[in-house]
C-alpha cells in the first residue's frame, strides 16, 4: 500500500493529486491519508507499505510534523518521502549554512548571530561591510529576508550573509535523482530578491557548471529531490544561497531536464516533478507496487521506466467492449 498524505493546506500546489493521479492510473494501490489530523501510528504499516508527500512551511505543518517525523521515518522502516534525513535541512537555514561550511561548498560567507557582538565577530573575521543580507533562520518565499545596511537592521537572532551584488535574479536548480532542470527567477522591481517574486524565466540552456554543482551536492548528502538557490559572486562563482526539498509549481513547465552524470538534455514535456519523485520511490521499494494491482484502467497515462530507468508518459488502451 502506498500511502500518499494530504497536503491540502496548499491549496493551489498540492503534491497529493498529481502522486494520487499517477498512481490510479498505473494501478497502484494507495490511500491519502492527513497526517496533520491523523495520529501516523494508528497506519497499519508493513513492509509493503509506504508514505509519500509534501510536508510543507505552513506554521500548523512546521509544529505538527518536524517534532515527529524522526519517528515517522523509524516507523515507516525507511520507506518514506522525504527521508527524515533529507527533511531535517528544510526550512532551517542555519543548519543549511552549516552543511554548506562543513563541506566546503561554494557559497557566500555566512554566520548565525545572536547579538551585536557576533555581528562584530563576523565583520572583523571576514572584513565584510555593510549592506549585508540579513536573514530569519526560517521562512519561505524571502518573506523573512532583508538588506540590512547597518548592525540596527540586522535580524536578531538570525544568519548574516555576504551580499552579493549585480544579480539581478538567480538560478532555481531543481535536483531530482539524477535529474536536473531549473529556471531564472528574475528579481522583484526594486529589490535584490528573486524569491518569490513569480517572475520565472525558461532558459533555452542551464549552465552546466552550475547543474553539476547542484547535483554533486544532491548525491554526496543523499538527498531525494532538492532545490538551490544560485547566484553569481563577486568572483563571478557560482554560490549557494539555500537550498529546500520541496518547492513551488515552477519546475513543472521545464521542458527539458539534464541527465547526470552524462549531462544529456532530455525532454520533460508533460511530465511534473513529482512524477520524478514517485518513480524513484518505487523504484527504491517495489514491493510498494507489486501488491494487489487492480487491473488497468481504460484510456490511461501511466508512467513507465525503459531500459535505461528513464521515466516516460505513456498512453496505454485497452480496447473497447
Amino acid at each position: 500500500m502506498l500511502y500518499i498524505h494530504k497536503d491540502k493546506i496548499y491549496r493551489l500546489d498540492r503534491w497529493c493529486r498529481r502522486f494520487a493521479e499517477q498512481a490510479a492510473q498505473a494501478g497502484i494501490p494507495f490511500r491519502t491519508v492527513d497526517l496533520l489530523r491523523r495520529d501516523y501510528r494508528d497506519l497499519p504499516m508493513t513492509a509493503s507499505d509506504g508514505l509519500i508527500g509534501r510536508f510543507g512551511h505552513h506554521p500548523r505543518d512546521l509544529r505538527r510534523m518536524r517534532p515527529v517525523y524522526a519517528a515517522l521515518d523509524d516507523y515507516c522502516g525507511g520507506r518514506i518521502y522525504p527521508r527524515f534525513h533529507t527533511y531535517s535541512f528544510y526550512d532551517d537555514k542555519r543548519r543549511q549554512m552549516e552543511l554548506l561550511q562543513s563541506k566546503q561548498y561554494p557559497a557566500p560567507r555566512t554566520a548565525f548571530v545572536a547579538s551585536r557582538d557576533d555581528v562584530d565577530r563576523f565583520l572583523d573575521e571576514t572584513g565584510l561591510r555593510f549592506p549585508l543580507v540579513a536573514k530569519k533562520t526560517f521562512g519561505a518565499s524571502a518573506s523573512r529576508v532583508r538588506l540590512a545596511r547597518s548592525r540596527e537592521e540586522v535580524l536578531l537572532p538570525g544568519i548574516l550573509q555576504e551580499f552579493c551584488p549585480n544579480n539581478d535574479g538567480d538560478l532555481r536548480m531543481v535536483v531530482i535523482g539524477n535529474r536536473v532542470m531549473g529556471f531564472r527567477r528574475n528579481n522583484r522591481p526594486g529589490d535584490f530578491r528573486a524569491s518569490g517574486s513569480g517572475l520565472k524565466e525558461y532558459l533555452d540552456d542551464l549552465d552546466l557548471e552550475c547543474v553539476r554543482l547542484a547535483h554533486r551536492i544532491s548525491v554526496e548528502n543523499g538527498f531525494e529531490s532538492m532545490a538551490y538557490d544560485f547566484v553569481r559572486d563577486g568572483e563571478g562563482r557560482w554560490v549557494v544561497l539555500e537550498f529546500s526539498y520541496c518547492f513551488g509549481p515552477g519546475p513543472r513547465k521545464c521542458r527539458y531536464y539534464y541527465e547526470l552524470p552524462s549531462g544529456e538534455k532530455k525532454d520533460k514535456t508533460g511530465v511534473y516533478p513529482e512524477d520524478f519523485i514517485l518513480a524513484d520511490f518505487l523504484e527504491r521499494y517495489p514491493q510498494i507496487k507489486s501488491r494487489g494491482i487492480n487491473e488497468t484502467p481504460r484510456n490511461t497515462t501511466i508512467l513507465t521506466l525503459c531500459k535505461n530507468e528513464y521515466l516516460f508518459l505513456t498512453k496505454q488502451t485497452r480496447p473497447r467492449g
